[in-house]
């Protein structure tokens, strides 16, 4: 029976996928570039991309979550901040 496999080894091989597949199709334009620094470069930019999904696109236009009502987050911050300081005198005195 098959497992699934753990995220980071699929996104490896499909980055070395796209890397061999950048270099034979543009081999025209990186004539000396070796596979490592191209898949470096891939590994970078699909972290980028990879980041920016999940914190802009996904929440906001995606999830099944958006148009539910969420906390107010100022209203937390200051809630937070004021504790942090209440703690802070009582740890002084």
């Amino acid at each position: 029976m098959a497992g699934k496999l753990p995220a980071p080894v699929v996104f490896i091989i499909l980055t070395a996928i796209e890397s061999v597949a950048v270099l034979q199709y543009l081999s025209r334009y990186l004539t000396d570039t070796p596979l490592k620094y191209v898949f470096g470069s891939a590994v970078a930019v699909n972290l980028v991309s990879y980041g920016f999904y999940t914190l802009y696109i996904y929440p906001y236009f995606v999830s099944p979550l958006r148009h539910l009502p969420g906390p107010k987050v100022l209203d937390e911050l200051m809630y937070a901040v004021h504790e942090s300081l209440t703690l802070c005198r009582v740890a002084f005195l």
